[in-house]
């Protein structure tokens, strides 16, 4: 007699819920909308339905990026290449396609490999989740909302009603396109320093070359100034105005990471100590920072980098065994994705770092930055930990992590 398969409620438990609150949207904001207007219930339907199929659309592409940046994450510090196949770590079987599917993949296996059935690490489906998130917030702004997150673009208006649907122009598109990639730039060099290990070159220039050469080959895609000064008629153009931005955004990058090493890394020192443990962190968080820099501007950059060391702070909690260096690297490309989404509206706070802010705003910005990473220094390791299990360095960070994981 075959054997009878069990319910997995790992799987249909969020499956149905999922579908449950769909359900509940299409047919509540139908109700609600048909009576504010002059358009019957079934009317209202197909445009409900029609942000439902966007938002998974969005969602798969952004999660199945986060599945990717898991292999990106895993085997660049290992010197291998990225492309082939996802296999187990530990049977080395090829992971089906239909397993490999992000996030419900993990769920319906429930956490483990099919042939040899040891633990799949759900550090994986997180990062997919998260990723995926992080992404599709920024593509229903962007991509879906025509640009209704954008300051200074004249065509970023979006009036709400009960039949509005996708407007989609080639400014806000291309923009929210390369906005989507800085987002996962950023996510990539996060994940890789979380383990404790050093970012790769290559990925860094891979990065920087996706992130700026856009900006410098079209000047739209700066969409604030990185002047001091701005005026509300200003519209972005020119190949100066763009390398300029690039500039002071690196620049800015450094300077901030800097001011944040005192507290971080206060041993740090380019040029008495470039082979050191903590000039390696400085440096990599220059190259961290840099990449918001050059997206938001360096007025954005501050806004970005408070926001990180807020989230990095209460992420504690869930990651005890990670510095706080490793909790603010994954906490920058969470931080810069909320800056992108509300970046319209945090630009005209009159007390919030932006380009509309007032001189003793951004100074007041540059401190709370710099007393928020008192919270991230290094933490001193407790005695009956020293050289035991749990304590994780530079050189041994990832190992952990992996004996348990997938590509």
């Amino acid at each position: 007699m075959p054997k009878r398969r069990r319910w997995n409620r790992f799987l249909w438990i969020p499956l149905l819920a999922m579908t449950a609150v769909a359900s509940l949207y299409v047919l509540l904001s139908a109700w609600i909308l048909s009576r504010q207007s002059f358009l019957d219930f079934s009317d209202l339907l197909i445009p409900r339905v029609v942000d439902l199929v966007v938002l998974a659309w969005l969602f798969w592409v952004s999660s199945a990026i986060g599945s990717f940046l898991n292999v990106v994450a895993y085997r660049l510090p290992l010197g291998r290449g990225v492309g082939g196949f996802s296999s187990c770590p530990f049977c080395a079987n090829k992971i089906a396609t239909r397993d490999n599917i992000p996030v419900f993949g993990w769920l319906a296996l429930q956490g483990r490999c099919r042939r040899c059935r040891l633990p799949i690490a759900p550090r994986y489906p997180i990062v997919e989740l998260a990723v995926g998130l992080s992404l599709t917030l920024v593509g229903i702004m962007e991509l879906y909302l025509a640009g209704i997150n954008l300051p200074y673009q004249p065509g970023s208006g979006y009036s709400f009603g009960a039949l509005h649907m996708p407007q989609v122009w080639t400014a806000a598109f291309a923009i929210g396109v390369c906005h989507m990639l800085a987002v996962a730039c950023s996510w990539a060099v996060g994940l890789i320093r979380v383990d404790g290990v050093r970012l790769p070159r290559p990925l860094l220039v891979w990065c920087f070359v996706l992130v700026a050469l856009p900006m410098l080959a079209w000047p739209p895609l700066q969409v604030v100034s990185w002047q001091v000064t701005v005026e509300p008629t200003w519209r972005a153009n020119g190949f100066l105005s763009a390398l300029l931005r690039v500039i002071t955004g690196t620049a800015a990058a450094a300077v901030l990471a800097r001011a944040m090493a005192l507290s971080m890394f206060p041993s740090a020192d380019i040029k008495l100590d470039p082979l050191g443990k903590d000039t390696a962190r400085l440096l990599d968080l220059m190259a961290m920072l840099a990449l918001p820099g050059i997206v938001v501007g360096w007025q954005g950059l501050l806004s970005v980098t408070i926001l990180a060391c807020l989230i990095a702070i209460n992420l504690q909690r869930f990651l005890p065994n990670r510095d706080g260096f490793a909790r603010l690297a994954i906490a920058l490309p969470a931080a810069l994705s909320l800056q992108l989404a509300a970046w319209r509206w945090l630009d005209a706070l009159p007390y919030w770092p932006s380009t509309h802010a007032a001189p003793w705003v951004i100074l007041l910005s540059a401190f709370a930055v710099a007393t928020l990473s008192l919270w991230l220094r290094p933490q001193p390791v407790p005695p009956e930990r020293e050289g035991g299990v749990g304590v994780r360095s530079e050189e041994t960070g990832r190992q952990g992590d992996k004996e348990s994981g997938r590509e």
